[in-house]
């Protein structure tokens, strides 16, 4: 039996000490919005853009996705 998809999460955070690296738009830090959305392979793109920004950056790779739900 293959596994339901997940659907994209998106959340609000406050970016640690030293912020959240990205690809496209370097480090970046303060409150911040980090969405994940499934891959389909067993991997998760992340985005990470400032809370209420139109542009979000992208760190990689894509990392592994957890076999089942944490907690």
């Amino acid at each position: 039996m293959s596994e339901p998809a997940r659907e994209r999460l998106v959340d609000d955070v406050e970016a640690g000490p030293g912020g959240a690296m990205t690809d496209d738009v370097g480090v970046i830090t303060g409150e911040l919005t980090v969405a994940t959305t499934p891959l389909g392979d067993g991997r998760a793109q992340i985005e990470i853009q400032y809370a209420q920004a139109d542009e979000c950056g992208t760190p990689s790779p894509a990392v592994p996705l957890p076999s089942r739900p944490a907690g």
